[in-house]
């Protein structure tokens, strides 16, 4: 099982790192905060909620790569291979229940909200498995997203995967 898990971490890693290649950044609009605050509550396009879901899942995974690095370091572990099971909570759940939260946020497309608010529910749903059940391999932490998952890849929202 360590060895799955060490799998898991290593494959966290180089997501994250593959996540944090490519571009971002403002248009320069200087909008006003009442603008800023209408638009914030208005549905988004599917394309513009994609773009913004996106740009959030891989911003989590370079956080996932983050707290990969912090963890290693704070136990004194010199590879991947050294990291146990009862690192999945501080590595990877606490950053997918902020990545929850972050999308919940995000104002669906219109005719859309059923289908984001059923890719959330299982995601947390998924994390909560993870939690309950202590799983902790590669392969255990992978069939337990998976549901979420194939809902995120239909939607185009690839970066927003477990795997």
């Amino acid at each position: 099982m360590n060895r799955l898990f060490t799998a898991f971490a290593t494959g966290l890693t180089v997501a994250a790192l593959a996540a944090g290649c490519g571009g971002g950044g403002d248009n320069g609009g200087g909008d006003s905060q009442a603008a800023a605050s209408v638009e914030a509550s208005a549905p988004l396009t599917k394309a513009e909620f994609i773009k913004q879901a996106q740009a959030l899942c891989e911003k989590n995974r370079e956080q996932v790569a983050k707290n990969l690095t912090s963890y290693q370091e704070q136990n004194g572990l010199l590879n991947a291979r050294d990291i146990g099971p009862e690192a999945v909570e501080p590595i990877l759940l606490s950053v997918f229940r902020d990545e929850v939260d972050e999308l919940s946020s995000l104002p669906a497309p219109r005719g859309d909200e059923e289908q984001i608010e059923v890719l959330l529910s299982m995601k947390q749903q998924a994390i909560e498995a993870v939690e309950k059940q202590s799983l902790s391999s590669n392969l255990e932490l992978a069939k337990a997203f998976k549901p979420s998952d194939q809902l995120a890849t239909t939607y185009g929202l690839n970066a927003c995967v477990f795997s």
